[in-house]
């Protein structure tokens, strides 16, 4: 994301990259911009070749031209192995930040008819609830709710100004559920959010940053109590995101959840 060299366009952005010892820009597929950095003389070939040097370095140091390929035996007793899934299962469930809860909804009672989105329905009878389609029909609604980027890394592909807020379409349709029904909203977090809409209507708030529904559920039920905190802060407003000081962590006005924020349930 260009913060801070939005004035640049794409290829003044990609030169100054480069020029600060960048050798790998992930996520951009306009390589044909560097070439027009080399042909009009705003970048050497040279500092090309050092970028290339130094990555393939490192390719030569894991033996991956010697060896590129796995051993299948071995890969089919590492793959999955009971002990290593646990240990991944375990983090899954521990990485999961309950934000908010009210009303003594969370952990969810059993037998409860419940309306999904973003979640499967078999994952959801595994453990006791019954889905329906409707949300009038349901006891508590439960939604993932994740952030939709459409910008590249260096921002090339949106005139839109930057922002860490969701559509307000997106929005609006939580909205008219949780004015509904008690609705506990499941954020998924690439970075931090601008949801003062959802913080302050839903029944429980969730952060998570890439877990499965069993995992998910099984903290929602309180088989495994929530112990995550939040890596980063959850600004108040956009406002207040850009009165923050760049040189500061965590300096934002009346954050709606502050770093290293995170609750667990009663015992």
């Amino acid at each position: 994301m260009p913060w801070g060299v939005e004035q640049l366009t794409v290829k003044e952005r990609y030169k100054k990259a480069i020029d600060a010892g960048v050798d790998r820009i992930g996520g951009d597929l306009t390589p044909e911009l560097i070439v027009q950095l080399v042909k009009e003389g705003q970048l050497t070939e040279a500092r090309i070749d050092e970028s290339a040097r130094r990555i393939l370095r490192v390719y030569f140091q894991l033996g991956i031209f010697e060896n590129p390929y796995a051993n299948p035996d071995e890969a089919a007793s590492t793959v999955r192995k009971k002990e290593l899934q646990q240990k991944a299962d375990l983090a899954q469930r521990k990485s999961i930040v309950l934000l908010k809860a009210t009303n003594n909804l969370l952990p969810l009672k059993g037998g409860m008819r419940m309306y999904i989105e973003g979640i499967d329905a078999a994952v959801a009878s595994k453990y006791g609830y019954v889905s329906t389609s409707n949300p009038d029909d349901a006891d508590v609604c439960v939604v993932r709710v994740a952030a939709r980027n459409d910008a590249g890394y260096l921002g090339q592909n949106t005139g839109a100004p930057l922002t860490l807020t969701l559509p307000e379409a997106q929005v609006a349709a939580v909205q008219a559920l949780m004015r509904k029904k008690p609705t506990v909203v499941v954020l998924f977090l690439e970075r931090p959010l601008v949801i003062p809409e959802l913080a302050s209507e839903s029944a429980a708030l969730l952060a998570t940053f890439g877990v499965s529904d069993e995992a998910l559920f099984d903290v929602l039920t309180g088989k495994f109590n929530p112990t995550g905190k939040l890596p980063f802060e959850m600004p108040s407003s956009m406002e207040a995101v850009r009165a923050q000081l760049e040189d500061v962590p965590y300096d934002s006005k009346a954050p709606l959840f502050r770093f290293g924020f995170g609750l667990s349930y009663p015992k």
